[in-house]
């Protein structure tokens, strides 16, 4: 027998281990979901179906990462392509003398 305080590993089964870690969420202040937990759990330990929904869903969030990281290249390069034609009209204009009525003389 243990000392008293000292903590001995007992084994449940699966209705008091969802209760255990619904008590232990329950004390925690942070929002967490059971798609969260799992998601930080090692793949080896968790049922088969799960592990696969976890690896789906990183598998849609690469995806759209990368859809988006090409969005944002697209942009980007539009915005230096619109950059550089309004320069180079600044600098056409800087050169051109015009009269009162904006025709060039």
């Amino acid at each position: 027998m243990a000392a008293p305080g000292v903590h001995q590993i007992r084994r449940g089964n699966k209705h008091s281990a969802a209760y255990y870690f619904r008590q232990i969420l329950g004390n925690d202040e942070r929002p967490r979901t059971m798609h969260a937990e799992a998601e930080r759990t090692e793949r080896t330990l968790l049922p088969e179906v799960v592990a696969e929904v976890i690896q789906r869903n990183e598998a849609r969030r690469r995806a759209r990462r990368a859809v988006w990281q090409a969005h944002v290249r697209t942009a980007q390069a539009w915005r230096d392509g619109y950059e550089r034609m309004a320069a180079a009209a600044a600098t056409r204009a800087a050169g051109v003398d015009l009269d009162a009525g904006g025709l060039e003389r």
